[in-house]
């Protein structure tokens, strides 16, 4: 079962009382996820909660009642200020966007780069391709800064591969996306990495920027 309530937070930099949505899973859900690793069922539209933002300050973070860790300086910040007010985007991407620029000034290369990724999951739900794309354009730069400063962000090195395979495939860059997928085919791993990298070369091969997830991968009899 599944119940949603509300729940007081009190910002941990302003100290302003918010009320937010939260959701209760009493069981737990499993499901195929999409290539670029956002989960299906019910906890695919949970992204919207993931996220959570001070009417009063507008710090953004997944709970802003847990101690901030961010410099009070970098939310009073022009560029920080300029991604609250940019209203291109979906409130939400909004509120992802605003945590990754946080998560960076931290060096915490690995948290900005999902949360940009989430970001661009918001804009894929509101009809925003263009913005999804720009999203996804930064969430890959992140990611790399991340691989380059040792910053874990999947299971193991070849699944960061995968995502960031999947989110050049998404942003059209089929040659980079083709070129990473070839050079880990060079190398041994499980079936199941194996039957991926085949996936999205494929999808690359037909120049797809769609979302695909395993179960298309079964349909195509890989």
């Amino acid at each position: 079962m599944t119940t949603l309530y509300l729940t007081n937070k009190n910002c941990s930099v302003c100290g302003e009382s918010n009320r937010f949505p939260l959701v209760d899973l009493s069981q737990k859900l499993t499901g195929i996820r999409d290539l670029d690793g956002r989960p299906s069922h019910i906890q695919r539209s949970l992204v919207y909660m993931w996220i959570q933002r001070c009417e009063s300050c507008n710090y953004c973070a997944p709970d802003i009642s847990a101690e901030c860790k961010v410099d009070p300086s970098y939310i009073n910040s022009p560029e920080y200020k300029g991604i609250i007010d940019d209203v291109s985007f979906p409130l939400t991407a909004v509120a992802f966007r605003a945590h990754s620029f946080l998560m960076t000034s931290m060096g915490s290369f690995a948290d900005s780069g999902w949360a940009l990724l989430c970001a661009a999951w918001v804009c894929d739900d509101n009809g925003a391709p263009a913005n999804a794309i720009v999203c996804r354009k930064e969430a890959l730069t992140h990611f790399r800064y991340a691989q380059e400063k040792n910053q874990e962000f999947s299971q193991s090195h070849v699944e960061e591969n995968l995502i960031l395979i999947d989110i050049m495939r998404r942003i059209g860059d089929f040659d980079a996306a083709m070129e990473l997928c070839d050079q880990e085919l060079q190398t041994d791993h499980p079936d199941t990495i194996w039957l991926l990298l085949d996936y999205e070369k494929v999808l690359i091969g037909k120049n797809d920027t769609a979302c695909h997830n395993e179960s298309d991968m079964e349909e195509m009899g890989l």
